[in-house]
């Protein structure tokens, strides 16, 4: 499964993929019969004249024609990455955090390993990429969209387009603040409709064969404010639910959208203060919002993030419920923390609810900006009983960006996902050094780490198809290699994280750290 292996004249070649996509020109590696080099020892080659070459650790073939056992893993280096500006100039400017300047596509990428056949669809990241080459903020980015589309174990296209927001269009200081609408957060498929989301503004519908901008999507009008980064989607229903959070005046709705695509819920929430409000929980029977002490401050909109982080307003959970006619919100109290992800909740047997988020405990609003502490994974449990909310650690290191299989979403889940974070150094901000599987019911933890060799971004989980059990699929991420600059798309298989990337797919360009994505079946 890891190569393809072409025999003539007594000759191998090693490639990947299938023999049509091996390179059979100067640069192959080939071996003779017995198992003689004739090329690179280090390197081979596939694809076609932007093909990438990577490093192998390789048994030759014997006398019998088998094929050779290799690795398409990453060698491990554990050399602290730096980079300029960090932490006082405008890191997000620089290195991989930096944005590219164009639109590009390209077919028939070159692949290393093998593409599992069954994985069909477009995978799709979501980053902030001022158009102009610069922001005042990280978050304030244009939204720039990157798509790879596999299908019959090939990776037919890559190609990255600016979501057409009238920031995009217009630019200009009017438009370099956080209220701009960037539909540069994430990406959520839903009622036939694929959306590029920013937690301040409506989204934007996107056609994700080719990236184009439909335009604004506001549910024929029902739609009145924001629609929230991340939106949660009952897989017993079928419905989408969201939230809406207003800085101006303070307030909170709440949506739900069948799986039509029309809003059958909508209600209203009053809250003290306008908060950050990034994700929320949804069970079976509750909606979970969480209002924590990142403040909305006007006076920060032009130049940086407008919110600053006040704990004395007090940090608390409500849960609202999902039927009936009394919707008022019961709220308990938490220890001041931020929370910008969670894996899900869920109602137990005896009642109580069940949260799983990653927790920032920021000292100022700059610890948050800088990226500064890497979040750190918290359940906490709701009993209703008593009024009581009491909390206690998953791990004892960094994880955010947390995914688990969708289908278990508002349900108790056995697998949570996400990506193991280092606190930041002197010379680079808090970041992912590993993708993690969690097995809930055993403890098991497992991970794969290149150490600093290479850094993923958020990994996303698909099932396959057919599969019943939670980690019988695959995950997907789009990593960057710092030693040659590049990026590239892996696939590992979630039942055996540890054993490494199964297939890497090699961007034709560099692509910048972004935020979410989404899998969008063929």
């Amino acid at each position: 499964g890891h190569g393809a292996l072409s025999l003539a004249s007594a000759r191998f070649l090693v490639g990947c993929g299938d023999s049509s996509s091996v390179n059979q020109g100067a640069q192959g590696t080939t071996f003779d019969a017995l198992g003689s080099f004739q090329g690179n020892p280090s390197t081979f080659v596939s694809g076609g004249d932007e093909g990438a070459s990577w490093a192998t650790d390789t048994a030759l073939a014997d006398a019998t024609g088998a094929p050779p056992l290799q690795s398409i893993d990453w060698a491990f280096d554990s050399t602290p990455p730096s980079m300029p500006g960090y932490p006082g100039d405008k890191w997000w400017m620089h290195g991989n955090y930096g944005p590219v300047s164009d639109e590009i596509e390209s077919f028939e990428l070159t692949v290393q390993g093998s593409i599992p056949p069954e994985l069909n669809g477009v995978f799709l990241r979501n980053s902030a990429n001022p158009k102009s080459g610069d922001s005042s903020f990280w978050f304030m980015g244009d939204g720039m969209l990157h798509g790879v589309e596999l299908s019959q174990g090939k990776a037919l296209w890559y190609r990255n387009r600016w979501v057409q927001t009238d920031a995009v269009k217009k630019g200009g200081f009017l438009n370099d603040n956080m209220l701009s609408n960037r539909a540069n957060t994430s990406v959520v498929r839903h009622g036939g409709r694929t959306l590029a989301l920013y937690e301040m503004s409506k989204p934007f519908e996107i056609n994700p064969f080719d990236l184009s901008t439909v335009g604004l999507h506001d549910y024929d009008g029902d739609l009145s404010g924001a629609m929230m980064a991340h939106p949660k989607i009952d897989p017993e229903t079928g419905e989408m639910w969201f939230l809406s959070v207003s800085p101006m005046p303070a307030g909170i709705q709440y949506y739900a959208i069948d799986e039509m695509g029309f809003v059958t819920q909508k209600g209203s929430i009053s809250v003290p203060n306008s908060t950050m409000m990034h994700d929320f929980q949804l069970t079976r029977n509750f909606v979970i919002v969480m209002d924590l002490p990142m403040v909305f401050s006007m006076g920060n909109i032009f130049g940086g993030l407008p919110y600053k982080w006040d704990p004395s307003v007090g940090a608390r959970i409500g849960v609202i419920p999902r039927y009936g006619d009394d919707r008022t919100p019961r709220w308990v109290e938490i220890d001041p923390c931020f929370i910008f992800h969670t894996f899900n909740a869920y109602e137990d047997e005896l009642g109580r609810i069940i949260l799983e988020g990653s927790q920032l405990l920021p000292t100022h609003e700059s610890s948050i900006v800088n990226a500064i502490e890497a979040p750190r994974p918290m359940q906490w449990t709701i009993d209703f009983r008593n009024n009581t909310s009491s909390s206690s650690p998953m791990f004892d290191f960094g994880i955010d960006f947390p995914m688990i299989d969708r289908r278990r979403q508002g349900l108790e889940h056995r697998i949570n996902y996400g990506l193991k974070f280092v606190d930041a150094s002197a010379d680079y901000p808090s970041h992912p050094v590993a993708i993690t599987k969690h097995d809930r019911k055993t403890g098991e933890f497992q991970e794969w780490t290149r150490g600093e060799a290479v850094q993923p971004d958020e990994a996303f989980f698909v099932p396959a198809p057919g599969a019943t059990a939670e980690d019988e699929g695959w995950l997907l991420s789009m990593v960057y290699d710092r030693a040659e600059n590049r990026s590239e798309l892996v696939i590992l298989e979630a039942t055996d994280l540890a054993k490494g990337p199964i297939a890497r797919i090699a961007m034709p360009r560099r692509v910048p750290f972004g935020f979410h994505g989404e899998w969008i079946p063929a």
